[in-house]
This record gives C-alpha cells, sequence and structure tokens, in this order.
C-alpha cells in the first residue's frame, strides 16, 4: 500500500478516528505514518490533525518527537513523524513499583528540557501530559509526544465542542477541569503528578469513578511525596509538591527551572544520563505485550474527556462518573451507567498549502459541562424544613442546562447542590432548545437526592 511518496509497511495501532503506520520513503529510512481512518475523516477531526501540524512543525528538540512531513494524496490527508523505539513512561512504569529515583531525576530534566523548548516564548500548551506521552528511547533519550490538543496563548481550544474537556482526565490540572484559560503552568502540575506517580508506583488520583477524581482533582490536598516516601532528599519532594499545587501562583511557573533544581535535588541519588538509562532499559524489558516500535504519535490524540452522550468502550464502571476516554472514547455524564469493554521541521509553505486546502483550523469555544470549583450556595423560595439537603443531577445522553425552582444553577452534572428540605422543581433544557419534562423532588435533612434527566 503507498500513500503518496510513502509506502505503508505495518500499522502500528489503530483508534475510532486514526491509524498509524509503520512506512517509509526510501528503503531503509522508517517513519511514522498517521491518517484517519474513514469513520474518523470529520471536520472536526482533520482540523485537529493540521492543528497538530502546524504547532509541532517548529518544534525541533532532541527530548521532543520530530514532525518531518505533512500532505495530502487520495483525499487523505497524513502526518509523517519520526519512529521511535523504545516505549512510554506508562509502559515503563507498569506493575514494578517505584522506578529508581537516579532514572526518574535523569528522564525528567530531559523532558522538561524538551517541555521548556515547546513552552518557550510562544507559551504553546501541551495540555495531555501522562506517562503514556511521554517516550524513553532504547538509548535512554526521553522524548515528548502527542501534541494533538496542543494550544497557544490566547486561543481557547480548551473545549472544541459542547461538552468535551480536553485532556486526560487522572492528568488533568484544577484549571483545566474549570475550564479556565491555560498557561504552562497547567503542563507543569500533570508533570508533577508523573513524577509522582513513578516515584511512588502509585497514580495520584486514582478514585474508583471520573467523578470523584474530579472532585479530588479541584479541592482534595495530594499526599506529599515525603509522607509517601520519607527516605527520599526533602528537596525532591518539595520540588514535587511545588509542581503540585492546585493555586496557580503558588506553583512552579516554568519547566527550565524545575529542571534545574532537580539536577542536586537529590545528592545521594543524582540524575542518570542516557547511557544509564539504556542499560536499565536493556535489563528490564517490557512486562507486557507490546510491539517493539511505538509510534511517535499517540492515537489518543484524537480525543479527550468527553462529557456528552455516546456509549464508552472503556472498562466496567459503576457511581457518578465522567468516564475518562481514549480513542474515539466519549463519555457519559450520569450514574449507574455500564459501559461495555473496550479495547527536521516541516517547511512551513507545506503545512500551510495542505491547511489551505482543508479547513480552517480553530473554532470558538463552548461552555464547558462540569461541577464548578466550589457547589454554590442555591437560594430559594421553598420553605426551610430543617437542615438542607442535597441535590445531584446527571443526564445520560447529553447534557442540558438546569433551573431549580425557576433559578438557573448549571449545566449538568450537577454534584451536591445544597438546597433547603422541601419540595422543589427540577426543570432542564437541552442545547437544541427542548424542554425537558419538569420534575418535582423531594429534598430530605441531611440527605443527597439524585436525579436521571431524559
Amino acid at each position: 500500500m503507498k500513500l503518496g511518496p510513502y509506502r505503508l509497511l505495518r500499522k502500528i495501532a489503530v483508534g475510532g478516528m486514526a491509524e498509524v503506520w509503520e512506512a517509509e520513503r526510501t528503503p531503509g529510512e522508517r517513519v511514522a505514518l498517521k491518517t484517519l481512518t474513514a469513520e474518523g475523516s470529520s471536520v472536526g477531526a482533520l482540523r485537529k490533525l493540521m492543528a497538530e501540524a502546524q504547532l509541532t512543525s517548529a518544534l525541533v528538540h532532541p527530548n521532543i518527537v520530530r514532525t518531518l512531513d505533512v500532505g495530502s494524496a487520495g483525499g487523505r490527508v497524513y502526518l509523517v513523524m519520526e519512529l521511535l523505539q523504545g516505549r512510554t513512561l506508562a509502559q515503563l512504569g507498569r506493575g514494578v513499583g517505584p522506578l529508581p529515583v537516579g532514572l526518574v531525576l535523569g528522564l525528567s530534566r530531559q523532558l522538561l528540557a524538551g517541555l521548556a523548548h515547546a513552552h518557550g516564548g510562544s507559551g504553546l500548551v501541551h495540555r495531555d501530559i501522562k506517562p503514556s506521552n511521554l517516550f524513553v528511547t532504547e538509548d535512554g533519550i526521553g522524548k515528548v509526544i502527542d501534541f494533538g490538543i496542543a494550544v497557544l496563548p490566547g486561543v481557547d481550544r480548551t473545549q472544541t465542542r459542547t461538552g468535551v474537556l480536553r485532556g486526560s482526565l487522572p492528568y488533568c490540572s484544577p484549571e483545566q477541569v474549570r475550564n479556565e484559560t491555560l498557561d504552562v503552568r497547567a503542563d507543569l502540575f500533570s508533570f508533577g503528578l508523573v513524577m509522582q506517580e513513578l516515584l511512588t508506583g502509585g497514580r495520584v488520583f486514582s478514585q474508583n469513578t471520573d467523578a470523584a477524581i474530579l472532585s479530588a482533582i479541584l479541592w482534595t490536598p495530594v499526599v506529599p511525596l515525603r509522607h509517601q516516601r520519607p527516605e527520599l532528599a526533602p528537596a525532591l519532594s518539595a520540588v514535587v509538591e511545588q509542581l503540585l499545587e492546585k493555586d496557580v501562583l503558588l506553583r512552579s511557573s516554568s519547566a527550565a527551572e524545575v529542571a534545574q533544581a532537580l539536577e542536586n535535588a537529590d545528592p545521594e541519588n543524582p540524575p542518570w544520563g542516557p547511557g544509564e538509562i539504556a542499560h536499565y532499559l536493556a535489563l528490564h524489558p517490557v512486562k507486557v505485550a507490546a510491539p517493539d516500535t511505538a509510534s511517535a504519535v499517540d492515537i489518543e490524540l484524537l480525543d479527550g474527556v468527553e462529557l456528552a452522550a455516546t456509549p464508552s468502550r472503556a472498562r466496567r464502571l459503576r457511581g457518578w462518573a465522567v468516564l475518562a476516554g481514549t480513542v474515539g472514547l466519549a463519555v457519559g455524564g450520569w450514574a449507574m451507567l455500564r459501559s461495555e469493554p473496550r479495547r527536521g521541521a516541516v517547511p512551513a509553505p507545506a503545512v500551510a498549502r495542505v491547511a489551505a486546502e482543508a479547513v480552517p483550523l480553530l473554532t470558538p469555544p463552548l461552555p464547558v459541562a462540569i461541577p464548578p470549583p466550589h457547589p454554590p450556595p442555591v437560594r430559594h423560595a421553598a420553605v426551610p424544613r430543617g437542615p438542607p439537603g442535597w441535590l445531584t443531577v446527571g443526564m445520560k445522553d447529553g447534557w442540558a442546562n438546569v433551573k431549580i425552582d425557576g433559578k438557573a444553577v448549571g449545566p449538568t452534572p450537577l454534584f451536591h447542590l445544597p438546597l433547603a428540605a422541601g419540595r422543589h422543581a427540577v426543570e432542564a433544557r437541552r442545547p437544541d432548545g427542548v424542554d425537558l419534562p419538569i420534575q418535582h423532588v423531594v429534598i430530605e435533612s441531611a440527605k443527597e437526592k439524585k436525579v436521571a434527566l431524559r
């Protein structure tokens, strides 16, 4: 098979919207080629692919995956990147417990150097820093991959359509969850989560439901690294703790400064160099079945965390959930939903030419259906009958703007809204303007009432 000048050798990965191939243009020069699947060839997916090409074409750094080409042939747009030999940090840390401190520090300093270059003077925000988007080659070189949902400052692409939060939920920063304007400190919070995970062997936000993860990101203090591994140097623990400050004003503000701070953070465990990292990889092969080559393009790039309506292909979940997705994964925001198992730089003219032939890259932001930073007090005309109770409102399919007793309280899902004990009217209007049947609920003192809109 051929696509333009590239011969497609084998399929590395496939998702609901894109597929990645090992390909070659000339014999022996292997690359990773990503193109949209027939099912995923929507205008939105094409915009994302072209936006990634535009943003990454100028990122030339040894610790960032290299974009090599972008083009179109036979009505299909494709993106070509270097083919990486090695494994992701998700594979590196899977099932092995805490990793050696020197290994984590060495990889972190390399990856932070890549992030510092990406952030640069433009302030580009990756928005999806997580173990599966951080790569280490067989030679011990760390690479930041998958800039598919990266955004420049001043361009609000936190959301691309109603109900979609861009990013991977367990690694989102509080400001991402709140749908605020982002800067590079959002990436540093996510990077801090990765560091703590590698140093402790456990994910920071590992609650049973994604609604609980949302709440933890916003309000639950992160257990300090020094409490989980007291033997670590205090300076190292302090660096990670500052990365994980929920208040963005208290957080580390520069990837380069964090990398510098890690150089001497633990004198007894200095950062490993590429040679030492490569030796460790050779002695510790991947414990699960995985390709011997990995795409430079994380296939998850084409979707984030969806709060809208299609069934998930993720693991079975119960509870009040906003299910985090990967490729083609859409999430139901209502409880009790049981899901099915799932499975050198580009020359500017080339990018501009393909973009001009495709579609505009950016779409205006839309409101996101997520819980507010703190449940707001709601005043109602109902006569109080003792201590207040709480109301949680979800919707299995899509989302709706909600009014309680005639007062607007925001879009679904709504969690733990305080209400006076008594009878209340719940009204809802879908984004297409259709009003849902009014539901009358009785709130009992100190108890929670859950309502499912349909």
